[in-house]
């Protein structure tokens, strides 16, 4: 087997050195032996003092990595963690550049991406495009379960039937359409 290589860091060897032999506590006047070790201050992390545990509580207490930091600094610091400390790089994609590639990859992994079709994620894209239109004529955008569509159906069909619009013509296209999604979502539910 081969032996991996180690990566020498300074801050721990300090840190091994310190913690051979015993030392009191940083604090003056504490005589206490110094078991916890805490960062000289928020610009020298990797440089400590040690503290007995009283003193450490109260020191971590009272620590604030972002005292003396504008809000500006602050958010740089958010902004590096978010992404690990590490530079990014913008694509400076042409015009139009960005929608073809958000398409294309849309597409090639099944997610719709077709020009004025909404990308479908998660489970919504096991469903086939037929029950999806079916579940938006019921005004879901996810599949709510075989009783709330037996629930939303009934009162569908009791707010759009033609009978209660006078036998209108749109009252009669709605109860269709509705008739029909409900047909395909009773023969995808089984």
């Amino acid at each position: 087997m081969g032996h991996k290589k180690e990566i020498p860091l300074p801050h721990l060897e300090v840190l091994e050195k310190n913690q051979e032999k015993p030392m009191p506590c940083a604090v003056p006047g504490c005589l206490k032996l110094a078991e916890c070790r805490a960062p000289l201050s928020p610009e020298r992390i990797y440089e400590y003092q040690w503290f007995c545990r009283e003193h450490a509580r109260a020191f971590n207490e009272a620590w604030n990595y972002f005292s003396g930091k504008s809000p500006g600094e602050i958010e740089e610091h958010i902004r590096k963690d978010t992404i690990g400390d590490r530079p990014t790089r913008t694509y400076n994609l042409p015009p139009g550049m960005e929608r073809i590639w958000r398409n294309k990859i849309l597409r090639d992994f099944s997610l719709g991406g077709q020009e004025g079709e909404a990308p479908v994620f998660g489970k919504q894209a096991a469903l086939p495009k037929e029950v999806r239109d079916a579940l938006v004529v019921f005004g879901y955008t996810a599949f709510p379960g075989k009783e709330a569509l037996r629930i939303r159906f009934r009162a569908l069909v009791k707010e759009h039937h033609p009978d209660r619009h006078g036998g209108s013509p749109q009252s009669e296209e709605n109860i269709k359409k509705i008739n029909h999604a409900w047909q395909i979502l009773k023969n995808f539910m089984g």
